[in-house]
């Protein structure tokens, strides 16, 4: 998927079999065989959509001895996963606009929401902020480059060393208000934000949602008498 990025996909041995029953922003463990010996269970996010059946995608970031093996497993090679884990997940009855804050691999739950919101024609405005260390390191870019989500999703990109051209939106430095503003007030009133990541973006955007918030408060208040 990019250089540092591996797009795992992993299909049903019996087509008989019940497929992994999963919501949008779940994780799952995997463990595979590694020189003839069962490896040790690691746990990745899940970024195909529940909606996708008979199959299920891991972004997963190679990085240590687990993920370089797991670059060299081949088509027919058996992969066991446990799960699901995790109650950082989106439901369908959520209403309103979404933000969505990742940081590179980060990205992977919010990609299964994003496929299981258009798969469900949900009514959904979605704001993804998603910050990379430069253009050849954004994940599932070619996917996010077109239409398959318009107009439902409004992309904004924070790249940290940009490398070549890129027809997308894309800025550098901090992640704060004038970004969140670039789509109406709205967005930071009914924002669905992981905070996890919102860390690693920046402070400076987490102090303009709670001020949105408290503004918005205030204002209900006062209508209220």
């Amino acid at each position: 998927m990019t250089p540092s990025i591996l797009k795992l996909t992993l299909a049903l041995e019996n087509p008989n079999q019940k497929p992994l029953a999963f919501l949008p922003g779940q994780y799952a463990s995997i463990s595979f065989k590694h020189k003839g010996r069962p490896s040790s269970y690691r746990c990745f996010s899940i970024a195909s959509s529940p909606t996708e059946q008979g199959h299920i995608e891991f972004g997963i970031r190679v990085m240590g001895k687990f993920t370089h093996a797991l670059e060299n497993i081949l088509p027919g090679d058996e992969v066991q996963v446990m799960g699901p884990f995790g109650n950082f997940v989106l439901h369908p009855d959520v209403p309103g606009n979404l933000i969505f804050c990742a940081g590179g691999i980060g990205i992977t739950p919010f990609m299964s929401m994003l496929r299981y919101i258009n798969d469900l024609k949900l009514d959904n405005k979605v704001t993804l902020l998603l910050s990379s260390r430069n253009s050849k390191e954004i994940p599932y870019l070619e996917e996010l480059s077109v239409d398959l989500y318009e107009p439902n999703l409004f992309k904004q990109y924070k790249i940290v060393t940009p490398i070549g051209p890129l027809t997308i939106n894309t800025f550098t430095g901090s992640i704060g208000s004038q970004q969140i503003k670039l789509k109406t007030d709205e967005l930071m009133a009914f924002g669905w934000f992981n905070l996890k990541e919102l860390k690693a973006m920046s402070a400076n955007l987490r102090g303009e949602i709670v001020l949105k918030q408290a503004q918005d408060m205030l204002a209900k208040t006062a209508e209220q008498g």
